[in-house]
């Protein structure tokens, strides 16, 4: 074998050793990177992408918003409406299925839990109105949004929440007032848009006072109401009761005066029973008593001397 043979074989075989490692590097490149893209979307996954038990019904396009129930009692009913309904839909929680204390779940609400779409657009979606600055550095949210819940807790007793973000929210949670302030309902959330903490403390104080006033002022209306019947039933009353005592006095009245006639009359019957009786009795010893006036026969009546008697002188 010549030496440009050998010189060729030995490149050849060159070549392959240098092939070989390339070979390989290559092909344990996209099991490394594979293993660190697992590792990687792990440790990249965000708390909110954490499954939730639902409210509602999971479905494409209706809202959705991570709520923790922190009022420290159990919820057994939650119904949503829309504000300017008059009526809350129905339970949204399973039969038996009980809203924990300190649990969290997502609340969904769209098409199939109202009957209307939800729209991703904030606005057309009834989203919270801007937030103002308020106590604590929290925004005071606008109660005229477009949703309002009501929750009912087990052992009774239910409270309504106004402006629940629905369709702007994130991580919410309902809260429930001391009793001191009348124990009212209320949520603080994230803004989805603006990223503003917002907490709803003091429009729903302001509801709650509003409404207070308003079942105070009512009720004393209608304990105003109430005296003034009974007052006016008192008077009617006392009033039948003059009347019909002046009717029986009159009756009394009459029914004396009928007896005094009765009486006047029995009383002139007796007197003119009575001189008719002592006019008949006057007239039948009338007689007798002239009979026995008459003098003696044969004798003087007036000195007693006998008729035809001896004259003494």
């Amino acid at each position: 074998m010549t030496n440009t043979a050998h010189r060729l074989i030995a490149g050849i075989f060159g070549v392959c050793l240098l092939a070989a490692p390339l070979s390989a590097c290559g092909s344990s490149h996209p099991e490394t990177t594979a293993a660190e893209q697992s590792a990687t979307a792990s440790a990249s996954a965000s708390p909110s992408e954490k499954e939730y038990k639902a409210i509602g019904t999971k479905a494409d396009g209706a809202y959705a918003v991570n709520t923790t129930n922190k009022t420290g009692k159990d919820i057994t009913a939650f119904a949503i409406k829309d504000s300017t309904d008059s009526d809350y839909g129905d339970n949204m929680l399973a039969d038996g299925d009980v809203f924990a204390a300190d649990e969290e779940r997502t609340v969904y609400y769209g098409e199939a839990d109202s009957g209307k779409s939800a729209s991703t657009d904030s606005t057309t979606a009834g989203a919270p109105a801007s937030p103002s600055a308020s106590d604590g550095g929290l925004a005071d949210a606008d109660l005229n949004a477009e949703y309002d819940v009501k929750v009912t807790f087990e052992g009774g007793g239910e409270q309504e929440i106004h402006a629940f973000p629905i369709a702007n929210g994130k991580e919410a949670s309902i809260e429930l007032a001391d009793d001191s302030e009348g124990g009212f309902a209320y949520i603080e959330y994230t803004d989805a848009t603006s990223g503003n903490a917002v907490n709803t403390h003091n429009s729903e104080k302001q509801a709650y006072d509003a409404a207070k006033k308003a079942a105070d002022d009512s009720a004393a209306k209608k304990a105003a109401d109430d005296a003034a019947a009974q007052q006016a039933a008192q008077e009617a009353a006392q009033q039948k009761a003059a009347e019909e005592a002046a009717a029986q006095q009159q009756a009394q009245q009459q029914q004396e005066q009928q007896q005094a006639q009765q009486q006047a009359q029995q009383q002139a019957q007796q007197q003119a029973q009575q001189q008719a009786q002592q006019q008949a009795q006057q007239q039948n010893t009338a007689p007798n008593t002239t009979q026995n006036q008459q003098p003696a026969a044969g004798g003087d009546a007036n000195n007693g001397c006998l008729d035809g008697g001896i004259d003494l002188n």
